[in-house]
């Protein structure tokens, strides 16, 4: 959080931190370092990039897409990779997912359902497990 304020209001539905950075400070940290400046132009640029990919996919009514985009991008680098699946532990429930993606909870338990019923996944009440990571991304 880039501010002068002492106090404001941050709401998350997932487990978050918010480090306070003084703004002058990083304003001239992000003037001295090209390396730092392209970094975090680079987060902005990918970061709008994957939100209007998933919109475009809520938009367009295809929610299994939005649904693997969302678990790929949310859980990339907080998974295990064991001999060809992928474990995740969940720190948010599949309300909270729905919510976020913009679609009804009936909607991605049936999307959830279709991949348990083709293998293709385990879940669980705070996990999920990716049986066969092509399948799930195509």
């Amino acid at each position: 959080m880039f501010t002068d304020e002492s106090t404001f209001k941050y709401e998350a539905a997932i487990n978050s931190c918010v480090y306070f950075i003084e703004r002058d400070k990083i304003l001239s940290y992000l003037h001295e370092n090209i390396e730092f400046r392209r970094y975090i132009h680079s987060l902005i640029i990918r970061s709008m990039d994957l939100q209007m990919i998933r919109q475009g996919y809520t938009s367009s009514g295809n929610h299994r897409h939005s649904f693997v985009s969302f678990i790929l991008e949310y859980f990339n680098g907080y998974s295990k990779y064991n001999n060809g699946q992928v474990e995740i532990e969940l720190d948010v429930n599949y309300q909270e997912i729905a919510y976020l993606l913009n679609m009804t909870r009936e909607t991605l338990s049936r999307i959830v359902n279709e991949f348990k019923s083709s293998g293709i996944i385990e879940s669980g009440r705070r996990y999920l497990k990716i049986l066969d990571l092509e399948k799930f991304c195509s």
